[in-house]
């Protein structure tokens, strides 16, 4: 093994220990700093052989799991940590074991972008994925179009998951896991709002300590969509990657109600804010406060 990658390795494997799932670029500052601290020395992925950062993680499969979700910050991951499948032990409420797949990145924004005015093919034979929004002026937009024109006989449509079929697993799911009663009024109340990705994430936060049971859920339908719309189409192979089995454990405790509110209004933009729904009988407290 090159020099430095077995500390690497022992690093990430601690800190995936101690916190699961990381964002990927939260988890490069954390490992970098450590692996500093340790050694001495600097970290850098380049040294072997890695030119990023995520082909590093994808090459300590045996470690971690990298998948890309829409809650997550444009481009960046979710990193988990891998049990090998001779570790886990099935069954107990307090564990959920599943095998871990993965979508490449390109599809899963294919298929859980819920933006009815856009797009999106499969290219047979490049495994691409071209998209454009109908009616669009904007350069790619055209371009892309064309790209599907002269195309078309590679090219299979992909049925994206719509917004109501979203939010449709969001309150399955809330049946399922219970909770305190009043952060579940807050949940469902959210979905009386557009389903957006930033809704998605101000579900996610809102779930504390349940947001990863939410993740392995929504990772499931959106796994099970994708393999039947592969199946209708008759696209050889798989298109969803596979790894070793992982167990993801909830941890104890509940969310803070007034942190995730503030999380909510930061991370909205002003369209997102205006179709939030605030409950009536605020009304007359902001009025008193105001006066």
């Amino acid at each position: 093994m090159k020099p430095g990658l077995e500390a690497a390795r022992t690093i990430l494997a601690a800190l995936l220990a101690e916190r699961d799932p990381w964002l990927g670029s939260q988890l490069k500052l954390e490992l970098r700093r450590r692996y500093e601290l340790a050694t001495g020395q600097e970290f850098r992925e380049q040294t072997w052989g890695y030119a990023k950062f995520s082909a590093f993680l994808q090459a300590n499969s045996d470690l971690v799991c990298v998948e890309w979700h829409d809650d997550a910050p444009s481009s960046d991951v979710h990193v988990s940590r891998v049990v090998p499948a001779a570790q886990t032990a099935p069954g107990g409420n307090a564990e959920v074991l599943m095998t871990a797949k993965r979508l490449p990145q390109a599809l899963w924004q294919a298929f859980t972008n819920p933006d009815p005015k856009r797009r999106r093919f499969y290219d047979r034979s490049t495994e691409r994925v071209v998209h454009y929004v109908e009616g669009s002026a904007l350069l790619q937009d055209v371009a892309a179009r064309a790209e599907v024109e002269r195309g078309r006989d590679n090219l299979v449509e992909i049925d994206f998951i719509r917004g109501e079929e979203q939010k449709r697993w969001m309150r399955e799911f809330l049946e399922r896991v219970g909770g305190p009663q009043r952060e579940t009024d807050i949940l469902q109340s959210l979905l009386d709002s557009e389903y957006t990705s930033a809704l998605n994430a101000f579900f996610t936060r809102g779930l504390g300590p349940r947001s990863s049971e939410w993740r392995a859920f929504r990772r499931d339908r959106v796994l099970q969509a994708a393999q039947k719309w592969a199946q209708r189409h008759s696209i050889g192979g798989t298109i969803i990657h596979h790894a070793e089995a992982e167990v993801e454990k909830p941890a104890s405790g509940t969310s803070d109600l007034r942190a995730m509110l503030h999380a909510m209004i930061n991370f909205a933009d002003d369209r997102e804010l205006a179709t939030l729904m605030v409950p009536a009988s605020l009304i007359p407290k902001l009025r008193r406060a105001q006066s």
